[in-house]
């Protein structure tokens, strides 16, 4: 082997034990982990992105589900990603409308797959057009190793 520690073959490898393990995140139900769901990265499109600004140092985020004031999903604003001279403009200004959300009915494979390809630490869930909160990608790995620790212990 070219490296000092490297392991037999990727199936040995703790890097890939993700897609050997596909079938655990696949198996999990949004709503049947679920319980109850986030709520406060919420805010609602009017609110002005200093003031959103305010709320993501005080409850450490930095990314918010953006909602109308009938909690209509508008998208999700990054503040790792805004750049403006006027923090007085809306959130709705900065939401992100092209990053989906998941249902309660989604599979947590879909709410993992959304996070980490709009690079987000988080996903809106969305019930019959009404935004219910959201999940965090925490949230998700805690599933996964719940389940997965399930899995083996059968």
């Amino acid at each position: 082997s070219f490296y000092k520690h490297q392991v037999e073959n990727r199936f040995k490898s703790p890097a890939h034990a993700w897609d050997m393990q596909s079938d655990v995140i696949e198996a999990i139900k949004i709503k049947n982990y679920f319980p109850e769901y986030r709520l406060l990265a919420v805010v609602n499109k009017t609110t002005p992105l200093n003031a959103v600004q305010q709320l993501g140092i005080e409850i450490h985020a930095s990314d918010f589900v953006v909602v109308s004031s009938k909690l209509k999903y508008q998208g999700m604003l990054s503040l790792r990603r805004v750049k403006t001279e006027n923090p007085t403009l809306s959130a709705n200004r900065f939401a992100d409308a092209t990053i989906p959300y998941v249902t309660p009915e989604d599979k947590l494979s879909k709410a993992l797959h959304i996070i980490t390809r709009y690079d987000i630490d988080k996903v809106a869930v969305v019930e019959d057009n009404i935004t219910v909160g959201y999940i965090r990608s925490r949230d998700i790995f805690q599933a996964y190793t719940e389940q997965l620790n399930k899995k083996q212990s059968n």
